[in-house]
């Protein structure tokens, strides 16, 4: 048994996966802000290029972990905040960029 009596239940995803509708994150107030400096968000780049380079199939680039029930996208997230910001605020930029790319110079 897991949180509150729950079962808890551990998936893999693609990258690309944890950007779909089917999760909403939530940072809970007990959570730290984002604090991460260009040191660690040039690891975590550095450690997805690698990813990308290997051409493997999988590639782990680090733990998420979420409380979240089946079919509901609300996602609480209990670790992995920082690395998912950097994910999600890189993913806007490129979103931005490739929209508008003379306008997001900023990105």
């Amino acid at each position: 048994m897991g949180y509150n009596g729950q079962i808890i239940c551990a998936k893999e995803y693609r990258l690309r996966d944890i950007f779909e509708t089917k999760f909403e994150y939530f940072i809970p107030s007990y959570q730290r802000p984002y604090a991460w400096t260009v040191e660690e968000t040039e690891t975590l780049f550095d450690n997805l290029y690698e990813g990308f380079k290997t051409k493997e199939k999988m590639y782990f680039l680090g733990t998420v972990v979420l409380i979240k029930t089946e079919g509901n996208p609300h996602a609480e997230v209990v670790d992995g905040q920082q690395r998912l910001t950097t994910l999600s605020i890189f993913v806007a930029c490129l979103i931005s960029t490739i929209k508008n790319p003379s306008k997001n110079r900023h990105c």
